[in-house]
């Protein structure tokens, strides 16, 4: 709507296969109806105008169509499937009357501005959705159900064979980590999950707590670890430590990464499939070490980014993307600028690209702090010719306040943040998300005309740095899933925090 004004993005895909932002030069073919300053447009009257962009020789073209209709058209489907949803009841911020969607899955909401502004959808059975400051007229929203969303996870588990696992001194114990396959990606990993449940084992006479998903050769011979229902599979690597390390180090994903980490010259590596993982099921797949971690890989992580303390390490993955079973890890290492990945060669035939990956956060992993991570696409030969240079960690997403009285909140997270997604977990277990773009938002919760625990609340915030598309676009075509999403990102940000007085 006239008055509305929004930055417009402008991509080069270059000849390597990056993507980078660059500052173009915007001009219009009718200045009556939008106008241009710098990178921003703005909405002046109804019409529809082009907007192109110039760089270096290049040009590209966007239509803008200004409406003077007062309406924000919404459609609403299904997060599942896609089907339109009838009788969701919509609410912006400018008007005090809900609208209903039709069968189509659509209603008109009233509006007074062109301004950004925020409209939120009910429906029972799905979670409450708030898209946060939009200037787009036309949007629309995926309701995701409560039942698919609160599913629980499925486990793999299974009985570990030592026999070509190096032996060690005799003062060593064979020690093993056993993690899943990332079905997303590693960029919506968040490390409290890499070391599973505790559990009490007795290791020579001294009671140690063990994660599951760590095994000791005599002691734990087990592993248990949990995944994502579907598809998926198991890496794991092992190797002699010794036995006072062992007992005393290994109550974090910190400590532990880190202990084989200095040993990492006799660790070796091995995979195995998981297929059919049910939710809330268990799946069998035994382990059999066996491959070195014998090669390298230079990865550039580059510094950490504000919000860190600056002596984190992060946890760096170099991994093959297979079809069904996502990327799985085939090496690994821990640290900040160029890592020294240690690497088992190992490849698939049904691999559909190598990654490289980082994952940081805020007072080391497993600290339960923010985090943020960073992925990059790579040549299987391309540690050859230098390290692989991942894109810059993104600032340590915040969220800078929320007053259960008031309900406004105020989340920051870095300006090159495409989409932003926070579920909030009122203190009586009920569930409500937003979506807006990056930077800092601050907006007001709507009442949802329910019961919803506000003096209490846990606020999971998820940011993806996506390589070419907009938040403004993404609503339009309602392609808001992080997890679809995050195979065109670049680099993310999460954050879980309880808020109460």
């Amino acid at each position: 709507h006239p008055g509305g004004s929004w930055p417009i993005r402008v991509v080069a895909d270059w000849e390597d296969g990056s993507v980078s932002d660059v500052e173009a030069q915007l001009v219009t073919d009718d200045d009556g109806l939008v106008s241009i300053d710098g990178m921003v447009v703005e909405a002046v009257s109804k019409g529809t105008a082009s907007v192109t962009a110039k760089w270096a020789g290049h040009q590209d073209q966007m239509v803008v169509t200004i409406l003077d209709d007062n309406q924000l058209r919404v459609t609403v489907v299904a997060a599942e499937d896609g089907t339109p949803i009838e009788g969701v009841k919509l609410k912006s911020d400018d008007d005090a009357t809900p609208e209903y969607t039709d069968e189509m899955g659509v209603a008109a909401v009233v509006v007074t501005t062109g301004g950004p502004l925020s409209v939120t959808a009910y429906l029972s059975g799905y979670l409450p959705v708030t898209i946060v400051n939009t200037v787009a007229r036309d949007v629309v929203i995926p309701l995701r159900s409560m039942e698919v969303f609160t599913s629980e996870l499925g486990e793999v588990a299974g009985e570990v064979n030592y026999d070509d696992v190096p032996e060690g001194a005799f003062d060593d114990i064979i020690v093993g980590l056993a993690a899943p396959s990332f079905r997303t990606s590693p960029l919506l990993l968040n490390p409290d999950d890499l070391l599973a449940e505790d559990r009490t084992v007795d290791v020579f006479g001294v009671e140690a707590n063990i994660p599951s998903n760590v095994y000791v050769r005599e002691v734990a011979d087990s592993y248990a670890v949990p995944i994502l229902p579907g598809d998926g599979a198991v890496w794991t690597i092992a190797g002699a430590l010794p036995i006072a390390d062992v007992t005393g180090n290994l109550s974090g994903a910190d400590d532990a990464l880190a202990l084989m980490q200095e040993h990492m010259d006799g660790m070796v590596w091995s995979w195995a499939v998981a297929s059919n993982v049910e939710s809330g099921e268990s799946v069998s797949a035994d382990l059999a070490p066996d491959t070195s971690l014998a090669s390298t890989f230079a990865v550039d992580v580059g510094d950490l980014s504000l919000g860190f303390n600056g002596d984190e390490d992060a946890f760096v993955m170099v991994g093959e993307v297979l079809s069904e079973e996502g990327m799985v890890v085939t090496g690994l290492g821990l640290g900040t600028g160029v890592v020294s990945v240690s690497h088992s060669g190992q490849t698939f035939d049904d691999s559909i690209g190598s990654v490289a990956a980082a994952v940081v956060q805020v007072d080391g992993l497993g600290s339960g702090g923010a985090v943020c991570a960073s992925y990059v696409e790579v040549d299987a030969d391309a540690s050859a010719a230098g390290a692989v240079v991942l894109p810059a960690l993104p600032l340590v997403a915040d969220l800078a306040g929320f007053d259960p009285e008031t309900r406004e909140f105020s989340v920051v997270t870095d300006p090159a943040t495409t989409i932003v997604n926070v579920v909030i977990e009122g203190g009586d277990g009920t569930l409500r998300e937003l979506y807006f773009a990056g930077d800092e938002q601050i907006g007001v919760l709507s009442n949802p005309g329910f019961p919803f625990g506000f003096a209490r609340t846990t606020w999971s915030v998820v940011g993806l740095q996506l390589n070419t598309e907009t938040f403004e676009g993404l609503l339009s075509q309602g392609d808001l899933l992080m997890e679809q999403l995050v195979g065109d990102a670049s680099t993310s940000s999460q954050l879980v925090q309880d808020v109460h007085p």
